[in-house]
């Protein structure tokens, strides 16, 4: 019996785990090493979870508008220098599994960033970094992480 209750208490911390080490975006390790993102996330709990959160949500792809925007041009990057990669043509292929770290995308403030993404007739927008702490703050609330 003994024995029994054991295995189960190990099985559920190894099952805590698990969970707790899913939580980073895949998206993340085209630029990070899973160490960099378990030490990030012990060091920096919010601001792991403002990445995470930027990855999953703080890119949304809308059509082009039809009113003037102030865009800036998308490119593609290595994730792990930031160098543009010569002559890339983003496709509409580019933009179904889009991972902002492997291109140009960079955060403001407190306004939203439009980026065209080549001449697929869409637009990446990206939210500002004062939405994403918003949102950030009210997941980690509603979740109850500290």
């Amino acid at each position: 019996m003994k024995t029994k209750v054991l295995m189960l208490v190990f099985a559920s911390f190894a099952f805590i785990g698990i969970i707790t080490a899913q939580e980073a975006n895949s998206k993340l390790l085209s630029k990070y090493s899973q160490e960099e993102l378990n030490q990030f996330k012990k060091d920096n709990l919010k601001e792991f979870y403002k990445l995470n959160y930027f990855v999953e949500k703080g890119c949304y792809i809308i059509e082009m508008p039809s009113k003037p925007i102030e865009l800036i041009e998308l490119k593609k990057i290595n994730p792990k220098t930031g160098y543009v990669i010569p002559d890339y043509i983003i496709t509409l292929e580019d933009l179904d599994d889009f991972n902002p770290l492997e291109y140009n995308i960079y955060r403001s403030s407190l306004k939203n960033n439009y980026f065209r993404a080549g001449d697929t007739g869409y637009v990446i927008v990206v939210q500002s970094d004062e939405d994403i702490d918003v949102a950030v703050t009210n997941e980690m609330r509603i979740k109850n992480i500290r």
